[in-house]
């Protein structure tokens, strides 16, 4: 067979035309009208040079378009306009043509009834979607879209409007799904973009708001209906009827695994629903009694529980979790027990007895707050077929208050290993990360012309405690060094802003010294406000310093940074920390295993000794140093995306900092000639929670999770251990 290759002027085509619309950059369609039927099976499409190459899609349009066959295909040079193109079955041509492009939507649209139409694009979106792999071609949305506009223009009747039956907050709504739609797979055609959805509720359709003006095809049939816009007349779904706000909740339901804005109004709407009373067992004189003292939305779809179960006779068969929409199973193995005094203490003269030691359990359930509940039921089936059913408080809170229930959900004493694997270190983690999700850009103040060109950049966390601040910079300004340093210091308590602009701008009055204050928009914790310091930086040092660390004399910055630039291979640098007694509070951290669960522990090199104990008083590389006074490049911090903000409040922060470093390669250097008093965590301890939670419990663990084995390797180094690690073991009293 053999095709004339060469272009046909439009006065001498022989062939039948066929018409080439190109639908996008990457896609054409053409439609060729037969003059006598052909069985679609084994056609191929030729060009003249060769056959069109997949993928493509070969079809035959629908008994109204006559017989007019369809290709759709990844454009191509043999589909162009003046080139010739057959139908091949075997090796023989069928039917051959010659492409001329539709200059118009009417050319193309004119041969067809509206029915034709209609079914030449349901052809067109299922290739899109199916074998061309289109689905982010806007183009030929686009082109979809024009044509069913124009179908519809022809044959309104053919594409009746959808009215829509509720709005869904922010930017979804719901649409009434017509009677005939199936439940295969239906098309979604929008002036921007394909969609194919799964039909999962035959009473309501969760779609955008910028769906309206699109078209629903339903993927069976030919059938297509036009989506109205909702107006003033459109309720909210939370003012809808009972039976549709049940549906519309369910299509939100599904929907909020993948789309926040579901999840966003499922929050809403239980947050605002009226809180049940809480509801306890707990009648020394019934034989089964318990409560659900904690159900807490962990922000990421699963639920913390805090509870207690009394059951001395063995009467509770099994329990699960209930909501309006949910129940899940909560076996025992999911519950881990722990011993409630305060419990055992109450139920001790019961007539059935206490009820056991291990009458409190906490749970985590991943995937059980998918649908955002504010409350939830703790069904106890018993033997005899009676059940009690304990409801929890109000458990949706924000991540900041979430995440202090956890940290307070049980005695440091109570913890175990999986209790902490399986329910703590999970929900805190999600929770963390919401609550971080959600951090609002700092406000920055300059007070006093910056310094032009600084060599160091000091970042100075604040937390609370101000009354170290004009001791600090009252040394500062007696020291000349400091003076050329660039002063940032971060406000993670917002609510002290106008107390520490007040103070700072006295200082700077006093002492002429510039300094900038970055006001966090709440308390995101330690490594937060120093990773907000450092992008304020302009310095290419930095010095993390906390805001109880006071030089003992001058000259202690440009001693550090000698150590810093001495080393090639040093990555950080951290000074001799003294406390107010002339005892060593740090001379570099070293990991050590310990407590039950054998994790490593961070412990200071000597912490104690005297201040010129001869081991503590020589440079040296170190595993570690702490963040109360570490001096980096910034290039190096920003390498290495700064500290890591997933700890909570503050712990292990700077021990991490330190292996990032090292695992790019670098050492940690201690320089033990430049001294500072450390007033020891005295910003922590202003945190309304921080000495009675699980915050060091976590943190450590999710080190230890995430650089178990580098200390491992890290502390079989033999200079490591060349400098005792505590007074203790050398005989000295410190």
């Amino acid at each position: 067979m053999t095709l004339d290759t060469q272009p046909h002027a439009a006065a001498v085509v022989t062939r039948p035309p066929a018409a080439l619309f190109p639908l996008s950059p990457r896609v054409v369609l053409v439609t060729m009208a037969l003059p006598h039927p052909l069985p679609i099976a084994g056609l191929k499409p030729m060009g003249a040079a060769g056959p069109v190459p997949a993928p493509l899609v070969l079809n035959q349009l629908p008994p109204e378009a006559g017989n007019t066959m369809m290709l759709l295909a990844r454009s191509h040079p043999a589909l162009a306009s003046g080139r010739p193109m057959a139908l091949v079955q075997g090796m023989r041509p069928a039917a051959e043509f010659d492409l001329a492009e539709a200059t118009t939507l009417g050319e193309l649209l004119d041969p067809l009834t509206p029915e034709a139409a209609f079914g030449l694009v349901m052809h067109i979106a299922r290739a899109a979607l199916g074998t061309l792999r289109a689905r982010e071609d806007q183009e030929l949305a686009a082109s979809c879209h024009r044509l069913l506009t124009a179908a519809a223009v022809m044959a309104p009747s053919l594409a009746p409007a959808l009215a829509p039956l509720a709005t869904c907050g922010t930017g979804l709504a719901l649409w009434s799904p017509p009677a005939g739609l199936s439940a295969a797979p239906s098309y979604l055609v929008l002036p921007d973009r394909l969609v194919m959805r799964l039909s999962r509720s035959r009473r309501a359709l969760l779609l955008d708001r910028d769906c309206a003006g699109g078209f629903l095809l339903d993927s069976l049939g030919t059938t297509i209906w036009t989506l109205a816009a909702p107006d003033r007349s459109t309720p909210p779904l939370a003012q809808a009827q009972p039976a549709l706000l049940q549906a519309g909740m369910a299509e939100l339901a599904q929907a909020s695994g993948s789309e926040p804005r579901a999840r966003a109004w499922l929050r809403a709407h239980a947050s605002l629903a009226l809180a049940q009373p809480n509801r306890v067992f707990a009648d020394p004189q019934r034989p089964v009694g318990g409560a659900l003292e904690l159900a807490v939305d962990d922000h990421g779809g699963g639920l913390f529980l805090r509870g207690w179960l009394r059951d001395p006779l063995g009467l509770i068969e099994d329990a699960s979790l209930l909501s309006a929409f949910v129940e899940e199973a909560l076996p025992a193995e999911q519950r881990h027990r722990y011993a409630r005094p305060d419990l055992t203490k109450a139920f001790a003269q019961a007539p059935h007895g206490p009820g056991g030691s291990l009458t409190g359990f906490v749970a985590w359930l991943p995937k059980a707050n998918q649908m955002p509940q504010s409350q939830w039921m703790l069904r106890l089936r018993l033997t005899n077929g009676e059940v009690v059913e304990p409801i929890s408080p109000p458990g949706m809170l924000p991540p900041h208050q979430a995440r202090d229930a956890l940290l307070t959900a049980l005695p440091l004493n109570a913890l175990t290993a999986p209790m902490l694997d399986d329910a703590f270190m999970p929900a805190l983690g999600r929770i963390q990360a919401a609550f971080l999700a959600g951090r609002q850009p700092p406000e920055v103040l300059h007070l006093g012309k910056p310094i032009a060109n600084p060599a160091v950049s000091v970042v100075v966390p604040l937390y609370r405690n101000l009354r170290f601040i004009r001791f600090q910079l009252g040394h500062f300004a007696r020291d000349p060094a400091m003076r050329e340093a660039e002063l940032i210091y971060v406000l993670d308590s917002p609510e002290q802003r106008p107390e520490a602009e007040h103070l700072l701008r006295s200082l700077h009055a006093l002492y002429r010294m510039p300094v900038t204050l970055v006001v966090q928009a709440g308390n995101y914790g330690f490594a937060s406000a120093c990773n907000a310091g450092a992008a304020e930086a302009r310095a290419p040092k930095l010095l993390m310093l906390n805001s109880d660390v006071i030089p003992a004399e001058r000259g202690w910055l440009p001693t550090m940074v000698a150590a810093l630039e001495a080393d090639p291979a040093m990555f950080a640098v951290g000074p001799k920390l003294l406390t107010e007694d002339q005892s060593v509070q740090h001379a570099g951290l070293y990991f050590e295993r310990n407590g039950p669960l054998q994790e490593w522990f961070n412990n200071h090199y000597l912490k104690g000794a005297p201040r010129h104990f001869p081991a503590l008083d020589q440079p040296r590389r170190v595993p570690g140093i702490t963040g109360a006074a570490m001096l980096l490049d910034r290039a190096r911090f920003e390498q290495v995306d700064g500290f890591t903000t997933s700890y909570v409040i503050g712990d292990y922060e700077d021990s991490d900092l330190c292996l990032k470093l090292r695992a790019q390669g670098g050492e940690i250097g201690y320089e033990p000639r430049a001294e500072l008093y450390h007033f020891e965590r005295q910003s922590i301890r202003e945190h309304a929670v921080h000495d009675r939670n699980l915050a060091t419990a976590y943190n450590r663990r999710l080190h230890q999770s995430r650089w178990d084995q580098a200390i491992e390797r890290l502390m079989a180094r033999p200079e490591f251990h060349a400098v005792p690690p505590s007074p203790a073991r050398t005989g000295s009293a410190g």
